[in-house]
């Protein structure tokens, strides 16, 4: 029996749409666990301003690493905490010409590994670091720019693992750039599980920190009291916990999406 070329072309296409709906199903369903420390959840803690942005911007140079907390986000940041990055729980390269490469589970595009605009990147809620690594040569330094750019388009790892170049998080990204690069970075174990974390950079080597804004006691304690408030609430029983945790989450979008 003679099958056409438009039934041949018909059955590829076919098939080529249900292997995406597989892969993009696949990636949902890994996603899941990832999508409650993704909700932003309503945040007092003070904004980046225009004239701190200007002055990270001012001193920012290609192959700097980035480490940030955003502080809409506090879950990761427990998270990161307990894994043994108490001060950081992002870490990113500044490509240059104002654009930061990432590995993140939350970029417009759903990419994983991702450019972002350093302007976008520099925005919210966030405490932030800028390291200087000790590039031995210019060619060391184009070097990993290079294999960095090649990682874009790649899926985030949310096995977190320690090898393998398929699928990044955050750290592994850079920590992998920085060794392409010739640099030492330490690994975190913890619970007989090793990996990368973002502290482990304000570890490396003859790095220089070029800025870096330490919070103040007040500006910690309005980072969680919202947190503090809908416990109590929750606690006096004044409404029920669903509510409460409506409004911490509506808020927080609100904030994230119209950057209030």
């Amino acid at each position: 029996m003679m099958i056409s070329i438009q039934e041949i072309t018909y059955r590829q296409n076919v098939a080529s749409i249900l292997l995406n709906a597989a892969k993009t199903f696949f990636y949902l369903l890994i996603r899941i666990p990832a999508l409650l420390f993704d909700l932003p959840i309503c945040c007092f803690a003070r904004k980046i301003s225009n004239k701190e942005r200007q002055k990270m911007l001012e001193v920012l140079e290609s192959g700097d690493i980035l480490l940030t907390t955003d502080k809409l986000f506090p879950l990761w940041e427990f998270l990161a905490a307990f894994l043994g990055s108490p001060n950081y729980s992002h870490a990113a390269i500044y490509e240059g010409e104002e654009r930061v490469i990432e590995a993140t589970t939350f970029h417009p595009s759903l990419q994983g590994v991702a450019q972002t605009a350093v302007q976008d990147f520099l925005s919210g809620r966030k405490k932030v670091c800028l390291i200087r690594p000790p590039f031995r040569s210019v060619e060391d330094k184009n070097a990993m720019m290079t294999w960095l750019r090649q990682q874009t388009g790649k899926p985030f790892d949310f096995y977190f693992r320690l090898e393998g170049e398929n699928a990044m998080y955050c750290s592994k990204l850079v920590a992998k750039a920085m060794k392409v690069a010739g640099f030492k970075v330490n690994i975190k174990r913890k619970f007989r599980r090793e990996g990368y974390v973002p502290d482990a950079f304000l570890q490396m080597e003859n790095a220089n920190i070029v800025y870096q804004k330490m919070e103040t006691s007040v500006e910690k304690m309005l980072t969680y009291l919202s947190l503090v408030f809908a416990l109590l609430v929750c606690i006096a029983g004044i409404a029920p916990w669903w509510t409460v945790c409506l409004a911490l989450f509506g808020i927080g979008g609100l904030q994230l999406v119209t950057k209030l």
